[in-house]
């Protein structure tokens, strides 16, 4: 689990950059209205990309998770991936006839953005499932690399603002890697020669996912309940700029992966309580660490993006919310799935998302405000993760790290809303080395011997 963790935030540091470069490259250079588009787009893949497949992908997730891929059959893993194909292709075409239909670009679009989605995350769930820590991190920093230079032809040279465009570049790119990603995998174990389609490969995995899906429909509808009520109650403005906010929030969600992705291989492996505990308590100096991305984030947004400067207060609530959910997503849910009780998750999902419905409409109603949204955001996630804590009582946090996750988080709101960048991130950072040193240093202990250190090691290699 170690190696993998390594492997994942080394390919992130280069990831990072190149969703850095993407996030301020477009609102830089290209109007409000194609960049409320864009993340219009974007939302709507997010949201309802996975329901799309009825659990075929998470029935498939949970049928190899804990398994090597050179344990698998080759046969298998082929008809697989190309009954998933066949039965995705359907639903790719007639959203897309819609679209033409409508004449609206975005849903133009859509059906192929639905279909090579949805494979990346076959291929992102296949790896997961099988540790392939390394293979997965490839296809993350090709993804996002190509996506990166299609976006800087369009800007720097066709100096186009076409709309269409930018968001149909998404789907071409997703289908390259896709292809890629398969040729790669044929490699390993021959799938091409197996590619079938099998009735029984698409009915046996929704009836093993399709709990497992609802949940994660839920908790991608739950992600980005706050953008829907941005788009339904204010203005392409307020939209664009809470949009904005949340491609920061996504690059703080690119060094979250290694413990949410990690964490279900490592689950499936049964480790000890006392170990689980060692890790949740690491998971959040991790997240801790982070979330301090806010930071140069403002510094950035202030120097180089003006018009974007609106989105900084909102910034550092979502990216709070996301040090939150890391913990809730890479303990809880992942051990929920370990353990096959996905009905229990569903439910959780469930009541989350209905919390998130109250607490948006009531932080709108009294503010009327983007940043009140982001609060309810951060509120919901808090009391998600002390029901967590509530429902597993032997893995609780104990009494230091809940006191040092309360002051960080109180200096970190405090900072992010009344201090400049740099003194706000000296502030937030010596607090942080303070609680370290005294409250969680047997944690930060563990911490250095079990993954910065090989880390280092790797580097001087």
């Amino acid at each position: 689990m170690k190696k993998g963790l390594l492997h994942i935030i080394i390919a992130n540091v280069l990831y990072m950059v190149l969703v850095a470069a993407t996030n301020f490259v477009l609102p830089k250079f290209t109007s409000i209205e194609t960049y409320s588009a864009i993340k219009e787009y974007t939302l709507y893949i997010t949201t309802y990309a996975t329901i799309m497949t009825l659990g075929y992908v998470q029935g498939m997730y949970v049928e190899y998770g804990g398994k090597k891929i050179e344990e698998l059959s080759s046969k298998a893993v082929g008809s697989s991936l190309f009954s998933f194909f066949v039965f995705m292709l359907p639903v790719s075409v007639a959203v897309t006839i819609w679209g033409f239909l409508s004449t609206n670009p975005i849903f133009m679009v859509l059906g192929a953005g639905f279909l090579s989605t949805n494979l990346q995350s076959y291929y992102q769930l296949f790896y997961q499932a099988t540790g392939d820590f390394k293979s997965y991190s490839k296809a993350l920093n090709a993804s996002r690399l190509i996506l990166l230079l299609g976006n800087l032809i369009l800007i720097f040279v066709l100096r186009t603002d076409n709309k269409l465009l930018y968001i149909a570049i998404g789907p071409f790119v997703g289908m390259c890697v896709t292809i890629y990603l398969t040729a790669v995998l044929n490699r390993r174990i021959p799938i091409i020669k197996f590619f079938a389609f099998r009735k029984h490969e698409v009915s046996t995995n929704i009836r093993k996912g399709f709990i497992l899906m609802l949940g994660d429909f839920v908790s991608k509808f739950f992600s980005s309940i706050d953008r829907w009520f941005v788009k339904a109650l204010m203005t392409s403005l307020s939209f664009a700029l809470y949009s904005f906010a949340v491609s920061m929030e996504h690059m703080v969600n690119t060094f979250m992966s290694p413990v949410t992705v990690s964490m279900y291989n490592y689950f499936c492996k049964k480790p000890s309580l006392t170990e689980i505990k060692k890790t949740k308590d690491a998971a959040l100096i991790y997240a801790m660490v982070i979330i301090a991305g806010a930071y140069p984030a403002k510094l950035i947004v202030e120097h180089f993006l003006p018009k974007y400067i609106g989105s900084t207060e909102v910034m550092f609530f979502l990216f709070a919310a996301q040090g939150i959910n890391a913990i809730i997503k890479g303990i809880y849910v992942n051990k929920y799935k370990a353990e096959g009780t996905q009905k229990k998750y569903l439910y959780q999902m469930i009541a989350m998302l209905i919390i998130a419905v109250i607490l948006n409409g009531v932080f709108y109603y009294y503010t009327r405000s983007i940043s009140a949204i982001a609060a309810a955001t951060l509120t919901t996630n808090v009391i998600w993760l002390l029901y967590c804590e509530w429902e597993n009582p032997d893995l609780r946090f104990g009494y230091k790290s809940v006191l040092s996750l309360t002051i960080l988080i109180t200096v970190y709101m405090v900072t992010g809303a009344k201090c400049n960048s740099i003194i706000g991130c000296i502030i937030y950072c010596g607090v942080g080395i303070l609680l370290c040193a005294t409250l969680m240093r047997e944690t930060f202990i563990y911490v250095w011997k079990s993954f910065a250190t090989p880390a280092l090691k790797r580097i001087r290699k």
